[in-house]
Parts: C-alpha cells; structure tokens; sequence
C-alpha cells in the first residue's frame, strides 16, 4: 500500500535530513491501514452514508493530510 521509506527508492525524500520521520511513519502508516480497513468493514456492514463511516472516514482524512505534511517538509 504505502512506499517503504526505509529502503534506499524514496519520492523526494532523504531520509539522511528527515531520518527521525522513519519511525513516525511507519506508526502513521499503520495507523492509516488500521483506520481504513475498520471504515470498509464499517461501510460493508452498515453503508457509506452511515454517521459512523462518516466519522471515521473524517478521521482517516486528518491523518491522511498528516501523512502528506510530513511528506512535503
């Protein structure tokens, strides 16, 4: 799913400036895979519309924009 930072291919990321980012985003990263397959499992028991897929859709969109943040620095 997620581009494995650690390994030596990275998209406009140096891991020698940015090194104390590995580890948060390898938590982030689980975090977002966690959140998102509880929201499709949420919608695929309830619906999309549901209040609850809703809240957590809006949670995984916050970490998402975190995710992209510590991308950009």
């Amino acid at each position: 799913m997620f581009k494995d930072f650690t390994s030596g291919e990275k998209d406009n990321i140096n891991l020698k400036e940015v090194g104390f980012l590995s580890v948060p985003f390898r938590g982030l990263q689980e975090e977002i895979e966690a959140l998102r397959n509880h929201m499709v499992k949420l919608a695929s028991d309830t619906s999309l519309s549901n209040h609850k897929v809703i809240e957590v859709s809006r949670k995984l969109d916050g970490l998402l924009n975190k995710y992209h943040s510590l991308l950009t620095r």
